[in-house]
């Protein structure tokens, strides 16, 4: 959690407005595609662990409405 919390207070300290939570670390813009797929080529090097990003957007869909997110908001968010 301390990391999440360190990436919103750069955020701040940045003055980033885009309305993407992950951000282009030089333009306020979302993450590229090829950017996103080098992070997790990356973190699954590191982890051990295979999966591609659209498992992982399925994983936050399925836990968000396990949570009782409203379908709506998910939908928005994704």
């Amino acid at each position: 959690m301390d990391t999440l919390s360190s990436y919103i207070a750069q955020r701040k300290r940045l003055n980033k407005k885009c309305i993407y939570f992950f951000t282009s670390s030089k333009y306020d813009t979302q993450l590229s595609y090829h950017v996103l797929r080098r992070y997790i080529s990356t973190l699954r090097e590191y982890s051990g662990i295979y999966f591609y990003a659209h498992k992982l957007r399925r994983t936050f869909a399925t836990l968000m409405l396990e949570g009782g997110c409203d379908l709506y908001a998910l939908a928005k968010m994704m």
